[in-house]
């Protein structure tokens, strides 16, 4: 693969096979372990599973609420990579995207320690870590972006969106779902 506009949707591509991962577990994993997420993480859960704790998590619309959620990254992360490769202009993906094989594994990482066992994502996080980097390498490469620019676009894009998204994501997601399901159940 040669051309930036190739590069970086194979690079959504590889988002969503890890995302896919987590939309199809979630829920399972949750149900299956839920005395130990209770005891693990009192507060605050992985994957927002602390916004369902009232009503239980067999219960609860997990999935629906883990893919609105991921729907939400995926357009965002769609839309970016659209204006890029329209505008021929990455830095701003780059920037995004330069963390995003890092923290995911990060993140992951921390929960399967403390959990002292698989949680979901964990498996797509290791797998599409390798290749997301090399994408990265070959669009630094392909780029003439310097290095001090390239480090302001990371560190600003990754405060802003990543700020936006733990703020606003899961309590949005949560909110939509809500409505989702009331309107199913409406007559």
């Amino acid at each position: 693969m040669k051309t930036l506009e190739g590069l970086v949707w194979f690079a959504v591509a590889l988002f969503m096979v890890h995302e896919f991962e987590e939309i199809l577990l979630i829920k399972a994993w949750a149900i299956r372990y839920n005395d130990k997420i209770r005891s693990l993480w009192p507060k605050v859960k992985p994957f927002g599973l602390h916004l369902f704790d009232s009503a239980g998590y067999a219960a609860s619309p997990i999935t629906e609420t883990a893919s609105i959620g991921i729907g939400i990254q995926f357009f965002l992360i769609a839309l970016l990579t659209l204006l890029s490769v329209l505008f021929d202009s990455y830095l701003i993906w780059f920037g995004f995207m330069a963390l995003t094989p890092f923290t995911s594994l990060f993140l992951h990482s921390r929960d399967v320690i403390l959990f002292k066992g698989y949680t979901p994502g964990i498996l797509t996080a290791v797998l599409t870590a390798i290749p997301t980097v090399w994408i990265l390498c070959r669009v630094y490469a392909l780029s003439n972006f310097g290095i001090w620019e390239t480090l302001i676009a990371t560190v600003a894009t990754n405060l802003v969106i990543g700020f936006l998204a733990f703020k606003f994501m899961h309590s949005s997601a949560t909110a939509l779902s809500m409505r989702l399901q009331a309107y199913a159940n409406k007559k």
